[in-house]
């Protein structure tokens, strides 16, 4: 019965006979790929991954590759499996076992038919990684591994051994050069020398065949081994005159005009482009000459066909047998010997204007894809001449950036919008903006080597056209006057001079151009992009220069469209933080747009105002927010409070209005009030120490409301952040200028001890850390209270390790005020009785899997330790002692490093081992040998599975040393990688170590 669900077995059950397990197996995979019902088919997959896991499944899938009558999708899901196994499990096996096991796959091998050519692959997958983990000799009857193979498949002969061994060589460096199996770190680096060690007798053995073979496809598979072995040797053993000499060489560089060989010829000659680069200073040896004329003569060769391909593509001749794929291996053979060949580039010798040449053919390509190919040279390239310009000659840079011209225009052609662009699906268009993106950032690349004013004189022309076009009124192809734009705005990074009258032009023409809508985004962003240079170009007082009133007017006008309002809200923040102190005329208008844009988001997040259309949104207030500061911190100290004064009257005016509808019953969401709190944050984060004053008065004066709001929704989190932010940037701004800042701390330390017994969120905790930094001078018998009181708070609510898991943000902001009240005030603890249960609390957050929880326990930590080496402070005499008792004392350091130990091990991501690092090296050097004593111990814990008893003494070593201070901390932190791969290096080695040391 076909439907009986093999999961009714368990795989794994001792006492299941090997055939009745085979049974199962076959059924599994006849429900799994033949069976309509969903839920058996689940059934089958779920067996399936368990049995794959069982020890049994050895013998089982052996017993059936070994089987003739076994199913070819059968064959297939065992010669997988077995690859798996092998991979991730042959150290559990004994040495007899593996001897069979690479028997019983050689034979395999040799019985493979010739349409078993997935089923070839995984076996070579198998018995590589069964090389790659046996080291020992007996294995290979005192030979290496490839010596041993190749005896065993030479005596068998014939078609099969010949396939079989091709794939093997070419899978035998892959995997040598792969970081994906599962090796111990010791033996990884073990196995790629052993594969070193054997290139030169491989590439021997694959020119024997070569000479032997004249099939099309054997000669394929001939050339992709013999550039695995180029590429993982590196010309450690192989020399060049064996590699010119080579047979395969000659097979690949005319494989190039070869249909059939071309793929795997472009692959090989990438590894000789790489053998034959120049040194550092552009010398080719001179036994390298002959290969190297060989290869580039090979490569260039290619030109030609390159340039009739674009041809055709240009003139959209669809009868023209274009082949993408074959496009892409010129254009990647020009780009890899622009890498290579770089340090010859650089110095402008005749000999590599062909190569120059071509590698702008591939940027001038119309197909992106391939047009793409040569960013990374010419990004390089500009990289390489800014370090040397210094000895570049001037006839040197001169041709560079001719160079660099001709690149710049053709690329302008890739960002051209295609007519039908608009008919494109969504997915369609994010890849080509995704494109002009790379197009990008390679201008902005050449826009370093040629400067602004040259890269305006290469554009201005047919920009020139356009504004004499609509000072006309006549249509113009906007299309091309937009990527025109495009570019210009991505080359803001090497303005053009401030008396550049050219680009002055330009922009007035940027300012007229408001259809399409696409064209008026680009048109927008290349304003905003430009702004500080309109700054100087006032102070140059550039005649034809768009005055900054005139654009504010036109870049408000453009906030009424919805698709570009984003674009001009952002020319508007630019535009008034280059030009603050021209604006001053123009601040009514911002507040009267401030105004309307306030009213009109709180509207829009109303009920009744969600189906409003709206060019305007939150992100978008902020910027005209952020606009209005400026435009106030730009002005003169007589002008500037008084303007402060107007800003907070009009924000707190709607504020209170809408506070009193809110409490005469009027539905209010909790979006709405974003957009009351949010433009003090951002006007305050934008003033100077002179405004220090009328901030303190802004801040006082909306606090209240601040207050109301928070009162009304105590349990919304976004509320309260955005409310910490104006905490935040008022007290940064009033501690600027003296006597202002103490008069906000008591207030907002009140404030924000308020509300975080009410609603528990990390966004209060945060606030207080940052006035913890701020006034840690400050001898306040009241700050030392609340802060206390708040942490006390903090380590009742994170009792436990489900509760840290819970609110890992409450976790993180604890940690970092209790870590700068001991970095800046440690008199604010009072006494320290709040330590000991945040020490523990940080123990307990190491190993929650939260990133932001487990860094702040960290770092916690090491300030703690650190206190206990601290010089006396009369403020806190007491700390080092109490440090100590809560960090070290009483098995609490035996307890902190078994942590750390598993989280190295795999309890944690890897992104976390250098803090952990960081942290370990903390706990040596306060508790020193007695660290060392307890990672000791712990390491005797580890499974021999994971790590056996010398590379735990190797790790133990290195902790000691680092104690000792013998070695420095980055010499630590390797020893601390190498003992996290080898623990990670796969899921039962990690979870195995974790369990043991967890337990």
């Amino acid at each position: 019965n076909t439907n009986i669900r093999p999961s009714s077995r368990d795989p794994r059950g001792i006492a299941h006979s090997r055939d009745a397990m085979r049974e199962d197996l076959l059924r599994a995979l006849d429900t799994l790929y033949h069976q309509q019902d969903e839920d058996a088919r689940r059934g089958a997959d779920k067996w399936l991954s368990a049995f794959q896991k069982s020890v049994q499944a050895w013998q089982v899938v052996d017993s059936i590759l070994h089987d003739p009558s076994s199913p070819a999708e059968a064959k297939y899901f065992c010669a997988l499996t077995l690859r798996t196994k092998c991979q991730n499990e042959l150290e559990e096996l004994p040495l007899e076992s593996i001897v069979s096991l690479r028997n019983s796959i050689v034979q395999l091998l040799l019985r493979l038919q010739a349409g078993d050519g997935l089923i070839r692959t995984q076996l070579c997958l198998a018995l590589v990684a069964v090389v790659s983990h046996s080291s020992a000799p007996s294995i290979w009857d005192g030979r290496n591994a490839l010596q041993w193979y190749l005896s065993q498949i030479n005596a068998a002969g014939g078609e099969m051994a010949k396939n079989a061994t091709l794939e093997f060589l070419k899978i035998l460096p892959q995997e040598a050069f792969s970081p994906s199996s599962c090796l111990r770190p010791g033996r990884r680096r073990e196995f790629y020398k052993e594969a070193i060690m054997s290139s030169v007798e491989a590439v021997q053995i694959l020119a024997q065949y070569c000479v032997a073979s004249s099939s099309a496809r054997e000669m394929e598979k001939l050339l992709e081994a013999y550039a695995s072995w180029l590429k993982v040797n590196q010309g450690i053993t192989i020399n060049i005159s064996l590699i010119s000499d080579h047979p395969l060489t000659k097979v690949a560089l005319q494989g190039l005009e070869d249909d059939s060989l071309f793929d795997s010829a472009v692959t090989c000659t990438i590894e000789l482009i790489w053998y034959c680069k120049p040194d550092n200073n552009g010398r080719i040896p001179e036994e390298h000459r002959p290969l190297t004329t060989r290869v580039v003569a090979a490569v260039v060769s290619l030109h030609p066909l390159l340039k009739s391909t674009g041809a055709h593509v240009v003139e959209g001749n669809n009868s023209a047998d274009v082949d993408e794929e074959v496009l892409k291996g010129v254009a990647s053979l020009f780009a890899e010997l622009g890498d290579a060949f770089m340090p010859l580039v650089v110095t402008g010798t005749p000999e590599m204007i062909p190569l120059l040449e071509a590698l702008i053919d591939v940027a001038a390509h119309p197909n992106n894809t391939v047009c793409a190919m040569s960013f990374q040279f010419w990004q390089l390239l500009s990289e390489e001449l800014l370090d040397d310009q210094s000895r570049c000659q001037q006839s040197q840079l001169q041709f560079f950036q001719t160079v660099f011209s001709k690149l710049v225009q053709y690329l302008c052609l890739c960002l051209v919008e295609p007519e039908d662009f608009e008919t494109w699906r969504p997915d369609q268009k994010s890849e080509f903006k995704f494109g002009c993106e790379s197009v990008a950032e390679t201008l902005h690349a050449a826009g370093l080597i040629l400067g602004g004013d040259t890269i305006i004189s290469l554009l201005a022309s047919p920009l020139q056209e356009v504004a004499s076009a609509v000072e006309r009124g006549v249509a113009f192809e906007w299309r091309n006057a937009q990527a025109i734009m495009y570019c210009i705005q991505w080359m803001s990074n090497c303005p053009p001079s401030a008396t550049n009258a050219t680009f002055a032009s330009i922009l007035n023409l940027a300012l007229l151009l408001d259809k399409p809508n696409s064209m008026a985004y680009t048109s927008t962003m290349l304003i905003a992009s430009y702004a500080d240079w309109v700054s100087l170009a006032l102070e140059s007082k550039l005649p034809g220069l768009p005055q900054p009133a005139y654009i504010m007017e036109k870049l408000s006008e453009r906030l009424n469209n919805q698709q570009i309002a984003g674009a001009a809200s952002l020319a508007i923040r630019h535009m008034c933080k280059a030009c603050a102190r021209e604006l001053g005329t123009f601040l009514d208008a911002l507040l009267h747009l401030l105004r309307q844009a306030v009213c009109f988001v709180d509207s829009k997040n109303s009920e009744e105002g969600q189906s409003k259309p709206s060019g305007l949104n939150a992100s978008n207030l902020l910027h005209i927010s952020e606009a209005v500061g400026f435009v106030i911190a730009g002005q003169p100290p007589e002008t500037q409070e008084p303007a402060l004064m107007r800003f907070t009257e009009l924000l707190l005016g709607q504020l209170n209005v809408r506070l009193e509808e809110a409490r005469n019953g009027k539905p209010t969401s909790s979006r709405q009030w974003f957009c009351y709190i949010d433009p003090l944050s951002a006007v305050f984060s934008v003033q100077n120490p002179r405004g220090a004053p009328s901030v303190s008065t802004a801040y006082m004066q909306a606090l209240p409301g601040i207050d109301a709001v928070l009162t009304s929704l105590p349990h919304d989190e976004i509320i309260a952040e955005h409310a910490c932010r104006v905490v935040k940037y008022a007290v940064k701004v009033g501690t600027r200028a003296a006597d202002f800042g103490i008069d906000i701390l008591h207030p907002s330390l009140e404030f924000l001890h308020k509300h975080y017994h009410l609603g528990n969120h990390a966004c209060y905790l945060y606030a207080t850390s940052e006035l913890v930094k701020t006034f840690s001078k400050t001898r306040s018998s009241k700050l030392a209270a609340l802060v206390s009181e708040m942490l006390q708070t903090s380590c009742n609510l994170l009792s436990n390790a489900e509760a840290v898991a819970a609110y890992p943000d409450v976790a993180d902001d604890t940690f970092s005020l209790a870590g700068r009240c001991i970095a800046y005030a440690p008199q604010l603890l009072e006494q320290g009785k709040v330590l000991s249960p945040l020490a523990q609390g940080a123990r307990v957050a190491i190993l929650v899997n939260h990133k932001d929880a487990n860094i702040g326990s960290i770092l916690f930590l090491q300030r703690l330790l650190k206190a206990i080496s601290r010089p006396a402070d009369p403020d806190a005499h007491w700390l080092p002692g109490v440090a100590r008792d809560a960090s070290l004392s009483s098995g609490k350091g035996e307890a902190l490093m078994v942590k750390i130990l598993a989280a190295i091990a795999g309890a944690l991501p890897e992104d976390r081992l250098e803090d952990l690092g960081d942290l370990l090296h903390a706990v040596l050097l306060v508790a020193g040998q007695e660290a060392v004593g307890w990672a000791g111990t712990i390491l005797e814990r580890v499974p021999s599975i994971t790590a056996n008893k010398d590379e735990c003494r190797q790790f133990a070593d290195c902790i000691s040393a680092a104690a000792s201070q013998t070695i420095r901390i980055e010499e630590l932190m390797i020893g601390v990688w190498e003992f996290a791969v080898l623990c990670r290096r796969s899921p039962r080695s990690r979870d195995t170590v974790i369990s043991a040391l967890l337990s």
